[in-house]
C-alpha cells in the first residue's frame, strides 16, 4: 500500500491510494507511449505534426496520419503489423481517456461525470484498482508492439543499434542503403 500524506493536501480525492497510483502508472505508461507514436508521425508524415500556434494534432490526427501512410506505402507484413499496433493505441487511448479525463467524461445519456465516476446507476465506466492496473497493461502491451516493430524492422547491419527511422522503412518497403 502507497501511502499519501493527504492531511497536506487540500483537495483530497475520493480514490484510494493504490488507485492515485495506478493512474499515475497509467499517465506514466501513456506519456512513453505517445512520445513514440509522435516519432511513427514524423517519420510517416516528414512534419512534426503541429496544428496552428505550434499546438500538436490530437493523438487521433497523428495515429490517423500514420494509418494514411503505412496504407499508402506499406508492405507485408510490416503494414499489417503497423496497422494493428495501431488498433491497440486506439482503443488503449479511450480507456486511458476515461481513467485520465473522468471529470469530462460522458455517460451514456450524454451527462457529465462529475465526480461520480463509480456511479454504476449512472451507467458510467467503473474504475477501481484492477481495472486501472489492467488498462495500464493494455497501453504498456501496445508500447510493447510499437518496439516490436522497432526490434523486428530496424536493426542496423553494421551495429547491434536498433533505429525507428530504419523500421519505418522497412515497413515501406525501403531497403537501408548500407544492406
Amino acid at each position: 500500500m502507497i501511502t499519501i500524506k493527504r492531511p497536506t493536501l487540500r483537495h483530497l480525492p475520493s480514490t484510494s491510494d493504490n488507485e492515485i497510483y495506478a493512474i499515475g502508472l497509467v499517465t506514466h505508461i501513456w506519456a512513453t507511449l505517445e512520445g513514440a507514436i509522435n516519432i511513427w508521425a514524423e517519420l510517416s508524415t516528414g512534419t512534426n505534426m503541429t496544428r496552428s500556434k505550434g499546438q500538436r494534432a490530437s493523438f487521433r490526427e497523428r495515429v490517423r496520419a500514420i494509418r494514411e501512410a503505412t496504407n499508402a506505402q506499406g508492405v507485408e507484413p510490416g503494414k499489417s503489423e503497423m496497422i494493428a499496433m495501431l488498433d491497440a493505441a486506439m482503443e488503449a487511448q479511450a480507456e486511458r481517456d476515461k481513467i485520465v479525463h473522468w471529470q469530462f467524461s460522458k455517460n451514456a445519456d450524454g451527462d457529465g461525470a462529475l465526480i461520480g465516476w463509480m456511479d454504476k446507476k449512472r451507467g458510467l465506466w467503473r474504475v477501481n484498482y484492477k481495472r486501472i492496473v489492467k488498462s495500464a497493461e493494455k497501453i504498456d502491451a501496445t508500447l510493447s508492439r510499437s518496439y516490436q516493430l522497432i526490434f523486428k524492422y530496424g536493426k542496423c547491419s553494421s551495429n547491434e543499434a536498433f533505429r525507428q527511422s530504419i523500421a519505418w522503412q522497412r515497413i515501406c518497403g525501403i531497403q537501408h542503403p548500407k544492406e
